[in-house]
C-alpha cells in the first residue's frame, strides 16, 4: 500500500484539511544482502490513487499528468551510514537512499523505514516528504476556493516474500 497526504485549505472555512490518497498498485523488487538493502526498485501506479473525493482524484491525476507519467518510481541505491542491519526475527530502522521519479523528473530522496524480517517475509513501513514543485508538479487549486500546499508526504506499507 502506498499513501500520500497533502494539506488543503478551504478559503471560506479558513481551516486546513489533509486528505489521504492511497493505492495497492505497488510493484517492485527489494534486494537484501547481508542485512543491507541493495539496488532495488519500487513502482507505484499513480493512476490508481484514490481519496474520498472523485473530484479531488481527477485534480490530482491532472496535476501529476498521469496519462503521460503513470508511475512514481523509487530506485533504491542503498542505505545511509548508520542505518541498522536487517536481521531475521527483529525490527531495524533504516534510511533508504535513492532517486525518486515523479512527473518525469528525478530527484534524490531519503526514506525513513522500519523493516521486520521474519522467515522469508520482509515487512517495510516508511515515509518521506518533498515539495511537489521539485518534480515540476504545480499543486492543484480550484479557482482559489481550495488550494493545496506544495509539501507532500509519501508513506508505504508493504510486504515482500523471498523469491
Amino acid at each position: 500500500m502506498a499513501l500520500y497526504t497533502a494539506h488543503e485549505t478551504f478559503l471560506q472555512q479558513n481551516s486546513p484539511f489533509t486528505p489521504v490518497g492511497k493505492t495497492a498498485a505497488v510493484t517492485g523488487t527489494l534486494v537484501l544482502a547481508a542485512g543491507r538493502f541493495q539496488p532495488s526498485t519500487v513502482t507505484v501506479d499513480l493512476r490508481a490513487l484514490k481519496t474520498d473525493s472523485t473530484k479531488r482524484d481527477r485534480r490530482v491525476q491532472a496535476a501529476l499528468a498521469t496519462a503521460r507519467y503513470p508511475d512514481a518510481v523509487f530506485a533504491i541505491s542503498g542505505e545511509q551510514t548508520g542505518s541498522a542491519a536487517v536481521a531475521p526475527g527483529s525490527t531495524a530502522t533504516v534510511k533508504l537512499t535513492g532517486t525518486m521519479t515523479i512527473h518525469g523528473t528525478k530527484q534524490p530522496m531519503v526514506w525513513d523505514a522500519q523493516v521486520d524480517l521474519t522467515g522469508g517475509t520482509l515487512h517495510l513501513t516508511g515515509g518521506t516528504s518533498f515539495k511537489m514543485s521539485a518534480f515540476g508538479v504545480t499543486p492543484p487549486s480550484i479557482g482559489g476556493f481550495v488550494s493545496v500546499e506544495d509539501g507532500a508526504e509519501l508513506n508505504v506499507d508493504f510486504t515482500a516474500k523471498k523469491a
